[in-house]
């Protein structure tokens, strides 16, 4: 029994506590070395919506680009990329990845931790990621990320990515009092022109 992937209403689906919009995972884009995975290409694995199947590489540099259709930076985590593996039971960490997002340069690192789930027979654990940590507003739309799959933990694994999707795939507003002060300003400045002159 999968209890990681618990389907939810129509159009969303719960995977270690985690509500994901059934349109809003992410798809292979692209891959860096030689991968090993629990059924066909990393493609196939990371192309599916079944948390129990996985890639993982023990190449140096290996990494997986996966695409977005709608991914913004909203309150608090933003994407969730899942892993499988076996949990430090003290800790209740498995891996860890470096993240860059749109082809950018900066790769920031993210640990995962165990969700208390499980898949395929192994712990499910998630590391969520707050694109704010890049610096971004919420009206900038995300398209690819860049993960780094060569990332080797004190026990001697490396992550066996399985899933990954998008928790805000809306883009954040400017609030309307944001807009009445600006409105408000420029007419304050009108005024005290026309007081100048």
């Amino acid at each position: 029994v999968l209890s990681g992937f618990v389907a939810g209403a129509a159009n969303a689906a719960t995977v270690g506590g985690y509500t994901i919009d059934t349109g809003a995972f992410g798809f292979y884009s692209g891959s860096n070395g030689n991968f090993t995975t629990s059924g066909d290409s990393i493609m196939d694995v990371l192309n599916d919506t079944d948390a129990g199947t996985y890639g993982y590489s023990n190449d140096a540099l290996a990494s997986v680009t996966l695409g977005f259709s709608s991914l913004y930076n909203g309150a608090g985590a933003d994407l969730v990329l899942f892993e499988l593996g076996v949990a430090n039971p003290v800790t209740g960490t498995t891996d860890s990845v470096n993240v860059s997002i749109d082809g950018g340069t900066t790769f920031l690192p993210y640990s995962f931790a165990y969700t208390g789930d499980t898949a395929g027979g192994w712990d499910l654990a998630a590391a969520a990621i707050d694109l704010s940590d890049f610096g971004l507003d919420g009206t900038t739309n995300i398209t690819s990320v860049l993960i780094g799959m060569d990332q080797v933990s004190s026990g001697g694994t490396v992550p066996a990515l399985s899933l990954a999707g998008a928790l805000n795939t809306t883009p954040v507003p400017v609030p309307a009092a944001v807009w009445l002060f600006g409105t408000g300003l420029i007419g304050l400045v009108g005024i005290a022109r026309r007081k100048q002159i």
